[in-house]
C-alpha cells in the first residue's frame, strides 16, 4: 500500500502519509478510505503528508480530478486539509490549487508543525 492513515487520539485530524507516485486512482482510492475514517473518528481535518511522494499525473488530469472527480469523493467542503511537501516538489501545488477554486479548504504547507497549527485552529 502507498499510503497509510494514522489517526491521533484526542486531536481533531487524520494524517494520511503518501509513499511513491500518487496519481489520481490512488489520491481517490485515498481520499475514500481517509474519509471514512474521518467520519469513524468524527473529525474533518486532514494532514496529508506527500513528503515521499511525487504527483506524477498532467495538469489535464490534476484539472479533472478537482472539478469533476472531488466532488463524487468529498461532497463536504467545509473540512479542511493541509497538504505538507518537501520544499523542493511543487508535483502537488496545480490540484491544490485547482480544489481551492472549486471551494475546498485546502492549503499547501512544506513545514508539518505550521501545517498542524492551521488545523488545530
Amino acid at each position: 500500500m502507498a499510503y497509510e492513515i494514522l489517526p491521533h487520539e484526542n486531536s481533531n485530524y487524520l494524517t494520511v502519509r503518501v509513499t511513491g507516485n500518487l496519481t489520481t486512482e490512488l489520491a481517490a482510492q485515498l481520499s475514500i478510505d481517509a474519509g471514512r475514517e474521518a467520519n469513524n473518528r468524527g473529525v474533518e481535518r486532514y494532514l496529508y503528508d506527500v513528503r515521499q511522494s511525487v504527483n506524477v499525473e498532467s495538469d489535464v488530469q490534476n484539472y479533472l480530478f478537482a472539478f469533476e472527480g472531488l466532488e463524487k469523493l468529498i461532497p463536504n467542503k467545509t473540512s479542511r486539509t493541509a497538504i505538507v511537501r518537501r520544499p523542493d516538489d511543487i508535483s502537488h501545488d496545480f490540484v491544490v490549487l485547482a480544489a481551492r477554486k472549486v471551494g475546498y479548504n485546502i492549503r499547501v504547507f512544506t513545514d508539518c508543525d505550521n501545517a498542524i497549527a492551521w488545523l488545530e485552529e
